[in-house]
């Protein structure tokens, strides 16, 4: 896995994510970044989703919440990528997520587990954390 790709595939995926967090694209554009399974740790808890229809739903329903506080970009503060093996990466950043006039909705960190198979990124893993730093 090389770092350049898996940033530049990042980005993309973040480009997507905003777009259906402003309303642009649905649930099923953006679902193709995660992988199935898909873990997702947050201080409530983990939840663990093994079909695409259920990424799906659980991507419709972060839209839905970020639609209701007005939520039109991510800006990202702080994070690096670090290739484990030829298939894995971790991606560790701190995130804001804001409104169009810049207003910030909320601060957060995430560590991304990024794997690659058959030559296809997915998103395997989301742990929500404090922000790093």
């Amino acid at each position: 896995m090389d770092e350049n790709e898996v940033s530049e595939w990042f980005a993309e995926y973040l480009r997507a994510f905003e777009a259906l967090g402003r309303g642009e694209a649905t649930a099923d554009t953006v679902s193709p970044f995660y992988a199935v399974p898909l873990t997702v740790t947050t201080d409530d808890g983990v939840v663990a989703i093994d079909r695409r229809d259920e990424v799906e739903a659980w991507i419709g329903g972060q839209a839905a919440g970020l639609a209701e506080v007005g939520y039109h970009h991510t800006e990202t503060l702080e994070g690096g990528f670090t290739v484990v093996n030829a298939s894995t990466a971790l991606h560790r950043a701190t995130f804001s997520r804001q409104r169009a006039d810049g207003s910030e909705i909320a601060r957060m960190g995430v560590t991304y587990l990024i794997t690659c198979d058959a030559g296809r990124f997915g998103l395997s893993t989301l742990a929500v954390h404090s922000p790093v730093g």
